[in-house]
């Protein structure tokens, strides 16, 4: 059984009514969505919020108007996410890279400095080798 209006205006329940809501508490969290048109109270009454005929129909008439657009914005949001995403997954993919191409050239580095060292070994070996021949001859002579 329908509740009678108080002052024959509006109030929160008959709207959760009206709008066939679940809930008072999630007709207000609905309020609270970004975008949502505002309804301003008419009058108050013993802490009640009424909301007169024309100021009723009047925001009905934007909140279903912004209720529909509802999944067009979901899909943009969903479409800006999934574009974050992917400019994320880009940067993250370039960073990979530089790392990757920093170690590479760490790696060559590497490989340049143990062959360095390797020449440098192999000439000292080569070094210290003569010298021994060098001294054998020269031992072989006297």
């Amino acid at each position: 059984m329908e509740q009678p209006r108080p002052f024959g205006m509006w109030a929160v329940r008959h709207i959760v009514v009206d709008l066939d809501f679940s809930s008072t508490n999630y007709f207000r969290q609905v309020l609270l969505e970004p975008g949502c048109p505002k309804l301003a109270p008419t009058m108050r009454a013993g802490g009640m919020n009424l909301y007169s005929d024309a100021v009723y129909q009047e925001w009905k008439e934007k909140f279903l108007a912004w209720r529909e657009g509802a999944a067009a914005r979901a899909a943009a949001r969903r479409k800006q996410r999934e574009e974050e995403a992917r400019q994320f997954n880009s940067r993250v993919a370039d960073t990979l890279a530089e790392h990757e191409r920093k170690a590479a050239i760490a790696r060559a580095e590497r490989a340049a400095a143990e062959e360095f060292e390797a020449q440098r070994e192999r000439e000292r070996q080569e070094r210290d080798q003569a010298e021994q021949d060098t001294w054998r001859r020269l031992h072989a002579i006297r």
